[in-house]
This record gives structure tokens, C-alpha cells and sequence, in this order.
């Protein structure tokens, strides 16, 4: 079914090994740290699933439609950030760590620092900013994860998953 809205104001937020699964969901606001497992289906509308963390982003979190997710301080290393179609907005207000995965495109992505982190988008990537430091990070566009035919063959060859469409990153900014 469909949840609305889901406020957690408690002192932990949601703790590592709780989880939440939804049909759809229109937003999810976490006062403190998101560590556990947030699985949300797709909702049907202009502007998607938003999720608002107030602090730290940590587990796992698989939204299937349009998304905006927003973490206040860091995306913990180890974490995993699923979107099955494009990702609206993607603000890490401190270090963006773990894996982010965008089966379609990506508008606004904005990290105090890149770390350690696999970024991953299927199509075009519009804007994108990195305030501080990056360091050890893979940035890959048209990159559709999820194909079995992906990853290296018995030699170590990935040449094969290469797509033959082209696609862009229109604007990257390190400050």
C-alpha cells in the first residue's frame, strides 16, 4: 500500500536492522541517523519520493521510482543508495561514502566530499558538485547496473558492456 507520509522524530532515528517496505511512499523524514533497511516502491507523481535525513545515512535504501534524498551530514561507508528511475536531487550535506546506483538520469547531486564512493547513473548527469575533497571515488555515467551480461568475463574483459549510446555529465564543479 501507500505511506504518505512517515515522520520519525526519536532520538536514534532508524536504527540498523529495522525495516521498513512500502508500496510507495510520498515522503520519509528522519530527525537523526537512517542506518537500517528502507525499501520503497514507486510513487505515482510529479515529484517522486522524498527522503530527508537529518543526519547520517547508513544501510540500505532501494527507492523503484523518481526520488529526491537529502542526508544532512554524512552517507556512511558500506551504505547502499538504490534509484530505479531518475534521481531528482542527491544532497550530502558532509561525506558521501558507500554506493549510489541511478537507473535513470540525475539533475542536482551535491556532496561536501566524495569518498570512497561508487556513483553510478544509466543516462546524463546535469549538474554536480563536490565542495571539498575526492578521494578514491568512481563517477560513472551510462552505467545501467542490474544487467546480467555486466562485469568481467573469465579474462577480466568488460568491454562488452559498453553501450554504444552516448551520454553526458553537463556540469561538474569542485571547490
Amino acid at each position: 500500500g501507500l505511506l504518505r507520509t512517515m515522520l520519525v522524530n526519536g532520538d536514534i532515528g532508524i536504527a540498523a536492522g529495522a525495516e521498513i517496505h512500502s508500496d510507495a511512499a510520498a515522503m520519509i523524514r528522519v530527525k537523526n541517523d537512517m542506518l537500517g533497511v528502507l525499501d520503497l516502491g514507486r510513487y505515482d507523481s510529479r515529484s517522486g519520493t522524498m527522503v530527508r535525513v537529518g543526519r547520517d545515512l547508513g544501510g540500505t535504501t532501494q527507492i523503484d521510482g523518481k526520488s529526491r534524498v537529502m542526508v544532512t551530514r554524512d552517507m556512511l561507508a558500506g551504505s547502499e543508495l538504490s534509484v530505479g528511475e531518475n534521481l531528482e536531487l542527491l544532497r550530502v550535506g558532509g561525506a558521501a561514502r558507500g554506493n549510489m546506483h541511478v537507473d535513470g538520469g540525475a539533475r542536482t547531486v551535491l556532496f561536501g566530499s566524495l569518498e570512497q564512493a561508487v556513483l553510478t547513473t544509466a543516462f546524463d548527469v546535469l549538474r554536480m558538485t563536490v565542495n571539498g575533497t575526492v578521494d578514491r571515488a568512481l563517477i560513472q555515467i551510462g552505467a545501467h547496473r542490474g544487467d546480467e551480461e555486466q562485469g568481467p568475463d573469465q579474462r577480466g574483459n568488460c568491454a562488452d558492456d559498453v553501450e554504444e549510446k552516448p551520454h553526458h555529465l553537463s556540469l561538474i564543479h569542485i571547490s
